[in-house]
């Protein structure tokens, strides 16, 4: 890559942590998500 290197490796690895970033939090919301559609799904005992 010569000089330009110095520009692309940090900016792959930029990409890769927000990617990184973006997996977390979509999985976190789709496990919450999970969580409150059980909750609706349950029965009312009232």
């Amino acid at each position: 890559m010569g000089e330009y290197g110095q520009f692309v490796w940090p900016s792959f690895l930029t990409a890769a942590i927000v990617m990184g970033a973006l997996v977390f939090l979509s999985l976190r919301s789709l496990r919450r998500a999970k969580k409150t559609l059980i909750g609706l799904q349950e029965p009312n005992e009232t």
